[in-house]
């Protein structure tokens, strides 16, 4: 089904836009690739993403998640690949 009513096509109903559980990667990782990021800039995590709000949102609520159940961190807690990608692209960080 696309959602749309079939008679006018108009947007009845938004496409769902969910990651596949394979193509998301632990939160660890990526949380301490952005403190050395941030590290190496003399910054903090939040300074070096200032100029992104979303992206300093987002990664604070990783970094809160990891350090508060680190145990379940690798099959919990894990960012959506394009939250991933963004943050790595605009901060030059290694895969």
């Amino acid at each position: 089904m696309s959602g749309l009513d079939p008679h006018t096509g108009e947007v009845l109903v938004p496409a769902k836009h969910v990651s596949d559980p394979r193509a998301k990667l632990p939160a660890a990782p990526l949380g301490d690739a952005l403190e050395n990021a941030a590290a190496e800039r003399d910054a903090t995590v939040e300074q070096m993403l200032a100029e992104r709000p979303a992206m300093a949102k987002r990664a604070a609520r990783m970094a809160r998640g990891i350090a508060t159940q680190p145990s379940r961190c690798p099959t919990v807690l894990q960012p959506p690949q394009r939250d991933r990608d963004t943050l790595e692209r605009s901060h030059d960080l290694d895969r």
